[in-house]
């Protein structure tokens, strides 16, 4: 094995985001943005030192539409549950369908994080 080969086993082997930083294009699901986006207590701050490390070029990532689409199907739905004071995503869901106002102060903090990934991209 060589010295690159065991590196990259070592760091797979601790699985922590904070350590990675090897040369390889690493697909980037949409956990990551999301429990930054909404501070996860357990992930949140390792999610925010890789992105930083992605904003900083010492990461290369990618990511795709559908990643894209969730992360800003569940911020919303973060969003309304937060808003609504509630943990019943079922009941964030139908207030979001039936109230406009509700469901446009949902996306504008979808939105408000969609630019920040897009600030990743032009890096």
């Amino acid at each position: 094995m060589t010295m690159k080969e065991k590196r990259r086993e070592d760091i797979l082997v601790k699985n922590s985001l904070m350590d990675f930083d090897l040369p390889e294009l690493i697909f980037v699901d949409a956990n990551i943005f999301v429990d930054h986006a909404s501070a996860n207590p357990s992930y949140g701050k390792s999610c925010e030192a890789f992105l930083e490390k992605i904003e900083s070029e010492k990461v290369s990532a990618i990511t795709t539409t559908a990643v894209l689409d969730e992360v800003g199907y569940i911020l919303s739905l973060l969003e309304g549950a937060r808003l609504l004071k509630t943990d019943k995503l079922k009941i964030v869901r139908d207030t979001i369908k039936e109230d406009q106002k509700l469901a446009i102060t949902c996306y504008k903090k979808v939105r408000e994080y969609m630019k920040y990934i897009f600030f990743l991209e032009e890096g």
